[in-house]
């Protein structure tokens, strides 16, 4: 059996360094657990890239990855490669595993390659066309465009076979379009990250001497950690930042005014993560948009509250009141109090298995399906 995990987008868009951004891209992460727990499927990761001229292929931890050429470049979901377009022509027994549902890429793999060979969809959080209007209002003004264009993503999205979304909202839509299997299902927790070390020796280690509140995700605007700095002003805490992106240094300037001793540690993984995590007593992510956060999951994997926002797939994960508590968006007040009663509350139930392994399993039997129905 050989799978295509092909990822929608340019990492540049979000990424400096687009060449490290590839191999921890969402459709390598499944590649590199699909081979861990079955190694003798042919696993690539196929990418398309705004600011390469030909074709970039390499090989990782036995996984080839084909980068090709962006042939048109918008913005995030409106991006396709005819090259990349072209070479799958050559994959004629090939499961395609598509992440990014609403993208221009995915609906023309759709288009050309649906119904003659499987197709599998991870949707990572993006919305439908016309499902923009709550978080942009003023798209309503192109309403006529957008709704063309949702006819076309849904005329698309029917030639797929799987997909695998973050929120039930987002499964009662795809099952109003389609009678393809439908299931709530995101990424999962690194093995990596366990076992946990002590929070006694990962706060010595890390110097933090109060009660620490976590936030670790993408530094841009609608993470919303700017609202989080803001909110704990006067709580007796410690604040840590963990990421890179576009915002940060707008968010360490918020810092300065509202949290001075905010620490900001950069992009954190491996033991650094493990010890930034066994030494939260709250983690906080206060996204305007989510889909099924595995930043989120991780906190809960270490018994950590959560204080998150009723946004996408997080209602899905935090039970409000036994492992955390859900807040509106961009409401400080509130936010405030939550942090302060999650740091003294008893929570008891932090049940749910978000390991890699089960959610590999699963993704392995309706592999299997679908590759029998389309090849025997």
């Amino acid at each position: 059996m050989k799978v295509l995990q092909i990822t929608h987008m340019s990492a540049s868009l979000i990424h400096k360094d687009y060449n490290d951004a590839v191999i921890r891209s969402w459709n390598s992460k499944v590649a590199q657990k699909l081979k861990k727990y079955n190694p003798e499927i042919d696993v690539e990761c196929w990418a398309q890239e705004r600011k390469l001229k030909r074709e970039r292929t390499f090989s990782k931890n036995k996984i080839k990855y084909r980068v090709f050429p962006t042939t048109f470049s918008l913005k995030f979901s409106f991006e396709f490669s005819i090259p990349l377009l072209k070479a799958l022509r050559k994959e004629k027994k090939a499961i395609l595993h598509l992440h990014g549902c609403y993208t221009l890429l995915t609906y023309l793999i759709c288009l050309l390659y649906g119904k003659r060979q499987p197709i599998v969809i991870q949707n990572h959080g993006d919305r439908h066309p016309l499902g923009h209007f709550k978080r942009y209002p003023w798209l309503k003004l192109l309403f006529p465009v957008l709704w063309i264009f949702e006819q076309f993503a849904k005329f698309c999205l029917k030639r797929a076979d799987v997909f695998f979304v973050n929120s039930k909202k987002e499964k009662d839509f795809l099952r109003s379009v389609t009678n393809a299997k439908v299931e709530i299902q995101g990424m999962g927790v690194s093995d990596e990250l366990f076992p946990k070390i002590s929070k006694k020796k990962a706060k010595k280690e890390l110097g933090l001497k109060k009660k620490t509140i976590l936030f670790v995700g993408t530094l841009k605007k609608n993470k919303g950690a700017h609202h989080l700095i803001k909110a704990m002003e006067g709580i007796n805490a410690e604040l840590v930042i963990a990421g890179k992106g576009s915002y940060e240094q707008e968010l360490k300037k918020t810092a300065k005014k509202y949290f001075p001793n905010t620490k900001f540690p950069g992009y954190i993984q491996g033991r650094k993560k493990k010890l930034y995590l066994s030494a939260a007593d709250v983690f906080v992510l206060p996204s305007y948009t989510e889909g099924r956060p595995v930043s989120v999951m991780e906190a809960l994997s270490y018994k950590i509250p959560v204080v998150a926002t009723n946004a996408g797939g997080i209602p899905k994960l935090v039970n409000e009141g036994k492992n955390g508590f859900l807040i509106p968006v961009k409401n400080e007040k509130i936010l405030s109090k939550k942090i302060q009663k999650a740091l003294n509350y008893d929570f008891r139930d932090f049940s749910g298995n978000f390991r890699w392994k089960k959610i590999i399993e699963n993704t392995i039997n309706h592999y299997k399906i679908v590759y029998k129905s389309y090849f025997g």
